[in-house]
Formats: C-alpha cells, structure tokens, sequence
C-alpha cells in the first residue's frame, strides 16, 4: 500500500477500540484515531479532513451508524466499514443503504480487517465470507418463501381447505 491513509474508528466498547487502535497503529501505512461515541453528537468539531477510512461500530446507540456513515461519506468524502457484531441483516442493509463500502465481522481476523480497508481504499467492496453465506441462506429462504406464496395463491381455497391441505402435509388424518 502505498499511500497513508488515516483510520477513524468509532466503536461503542472503549477496550475493543482502543485495542484495535493501537494493534492498527503498527501498520505503517495507517494513522489511527479512536472516536468515543459520545463524541459523536458534536461532528461539526470532529476534524477528519484528511480521513480514507472510518471503521464504524453497526450498534452505536440510536442509530448512530447510519447517520455517521452517511456523514463520513456524503460530507467528508471517506470510505466506510462496519463493524458486524452480530447477524442483523437490517441494520446491514440500512449501514450499506447509508453508503458503507464495506461490513466485517468484529471475530474476524486482523488479516481479514486489513484486506477489507485495503480493497475499500482501491474502490472495491468487502463483505465477510460468513456474512455473504448467511445472506445467501436468508435470500434462498425468502425465494422459497415467494414461490410458495405464489402457488398458494394461485389455488382458490378456503381457510378450512388450507388447513386441512396443512394438516395432510403433516401426514395427519
């Protein structure tokens, strides 16, 4: 990587922050900055005129991330990604919605993280392997979900019907 690029990480968990600040720190070609949320409500002071890349926690209370990432992005012209504690697949959407480029699993590895902000930083997406399967798995339930949906609906029956029609897929009299 050639150029330097300034990492501002806003997270919720002052240990898992500031942690990751200091590992992070020892990459050469980053300057980190930890953001305490509650520095948050006061962005017009927040100085990242020179950011590439926030590392922005998804569950910051009241819905901080969507706001920051919009921020980040739309006024400071800086990449953003989420850090994904758990599997929320609105609140993901709602982060990508909001303009993120990137979504990691906070049990991802440090190698993982770097590979993220380093393609971010060159225009690409990233999504955590675990993530995209999961988001697969959701996708393929919806689809069965609709086609189902579908060929009920093309079948005029009675709520009776139905249930009955329910009962006998359960091998029941």
């Amino acid at each position: 990587m050639g150029q330097r690029i300034e990492l501002h990480i806003f997270h919720r968990n002052r240990l898992f922050r500031d942690c990751l600040a200091s590992v992070l720190s020892g990459v050469n070609y980053f300057h980190v900055t930890p953001h305490d949320h509650t520095q948050l409500e006061n962005w017009d002071n927040l100085d990242a005129s020179g950011t590439h890349v926030g590392l922005i926690d998804m569950q910051l209370p009241d819905g901080l991330a969507a706001d920051l990432i919009r921020r980040l992005t739309q006024t400071m012209a800086a990449k953003a990604v989420v850090l994904v504690a758990s599997d929320d697949p609105d609140a993901i959407i709602r982060c990508v919605g909001a303009g993120a480029s990137g979504c990691v699993l906070e049990e991802a590895s440090l190698e993982e993280l770097h590979v993220a902000i380093d393609r971010i930083v060159a225009g690409e997406t990233f999504c955590s392997p675990q993530l995209v399967s999961s988001m697969f798995q959701q996708l393929a339930e919806l689809s069965r979900d609709s086609v189902t949906n579908q060929r009920s609906g093309e079948v005029n029956l009675t709520p009776r019907e139905k249930q009955i029609l329910g009962l006998m897929s359960n091998r029941l009299t």
